[in-house]
C-alpha cells in the first residue's frame, strides 16, 4: 500500500471512534461487525482475481503487438 505507520494509525483511530474495529493487542485488531472479516477477505480474493485477469489481458494484448 506504500502508507507510512502514521498513515495508517489515522484510520486505525477512525476505524476504532466508529466501532468498526476494537485493538486486540499490539498490532491486531478484530472487526466488530459480524461477518466483517470473511467479507473483506471475499472482496480481496476477488479483486485479486480480476487484477490478475486484467494484467494477463494486457499482457496478451503486448504480445499481439509485438507480434505485428
Amino acid at each position: 500500500m506504500h502508507k507510512t505507520p502514521q498513515y495508517a494509525s489515522v484510520y486505525r483511530a477512525r476505524l476504532i471512534h466508529e466501532d468498526y474495529i476494537k485493538p486486540a493487542g499490539w498490532g491486531y485488531v478484530e472487526f466488530t461487525m459480524p461477518f466483517m472479516r470473511e467479507y473483506l477477505r471475499q472482496y480481496a480474493a476477488f479483486n485479486q482475481l480480476e487484477q490478475n485477469l486484467e494484467d494477463m489481458a494486457l499482457s496478451i494484448i503486448k504480445s499481439a503487438e509485438e507480434a505485428n
